[in-house]
């Protein structure tokens, strides 16, 4: 679905259709939230250096004395 999102720029009501015509049963809301778990689940998997530098986190940690 992610794919399909990002490659294609479908919308979730295209990408349902598309399921929906291939025989899966999934609505519009369904297909948001699968996206948003797969964005979070890409996110998650970066390495920290990348996220810090693309998302802007702080990944270093403070150094005490």
């Amino acid at each position: 679905m992610v794919l399909m999102a990002q490659t294609f720029h479908w919308s979730e009501t295209r990408i349902a259709a598309y399921l929906q015509a291939e025989g899966e049963g999934i609505s519009p809301n369904e297909v948001a939230n699968f996206l948003q778990q797969g964005y979070r689940m890409l996110e998650e998997k970066l390495p920290a250096d990348i996220r810090a530098i693309y998302l802007g986190e702080n990944f270093f940690q403070p150094v005490s004395a």
